[in-house]
């Protein structure tokens, strides 16, 4: 991800707001308040390849081989498993508050302060230990495409029962994180990132 060598090709340049152009100790391995992603000297982008519906056992299962995949539970009853094969053409950075190494760029949220005199309480994170990815294209003209979700340490991605997921019209398994992905357009409109890249409107409710 990070490249002293100035013939590696420079893909996407990713800034974590809210930091001022720093971080409060400073930049430390992967958390930086800048990210510059370089071209990877190998592929490591995936692509969905094969479906199976089946029940949350199998898809336990099924989610436990060397692929990587994401896993929807639909109900007690039914899941459905997308797995993902190698895509030789994209190279795929993770980001989330996760320091574990499936993750390229670690983010974490600054320190609230107090309020008067009132004690200082732990607030729930609201960014997801595996975030969302980032999928750059190999060849130009070196698109770079954001999914919510990352793949976990076991190259998964599990959605719950109670995640928001659905069919879309041609078939295809997608859903949102608890968390969510947001997307900024020009206009300054927010939109929710899904899992296969579809922007949805704003959930002002989560």
């Amino acid at each position: 991800m990070f490249s002293s060598d100035s013939s590696v090709l420079k893909v996407c340049m990713c800034s974590v707001c809210r930091c001022n152009g720093s971080l409060p100790g400073g930049d430390r391995g992967r958390r930086r308040s800048r990210f510059s992603l370089f071209e990877r000297p190998s592929a490591n982008g995936v692509k969905p390849s094969t479906t199976h519906t089946c029940s949350p056992q199998a898809a336990k299962v099924i989610s436990k081989n060397s692929q990587h995949s994401v896993s929807y539970t639909l109900s007690w009853s039914e899941a459905v498993v997308v797995e993902y094969t190698d895509d030789n053409e994209t190279d795929m950075f993770q980001i989330g508050r996760s320091t574990e190494n499936p993750i390229d760029i670690v983010v974490t949220e600054t320190a609230g302060g107090r309020h008067g005199n009132s004690p200082m309480r732990p607030l729930q994170s609201t960014v997801s230990r595996f975030a969302c990815r980032i999928v750059c294209d190999r060849t130009p003209p070196y698109t770079a495409r954001v999914y919510a979700a990352g793949f976990d340490c076991s190259r998964n991605i599990f959605l719950g029962e109670k995640a928001a997921k659905w069919r879309t019209f041609d078939g295809q398994m997608d859903g949102l994180t608890t968390n969510g992905v947001l997307l900024m357009q020009p206009a300054r409109v927010l939109y929710d990132d899904s899992i296969i890249l579809i922007l949805y409107n704003f959930r002002a409710f989560k």
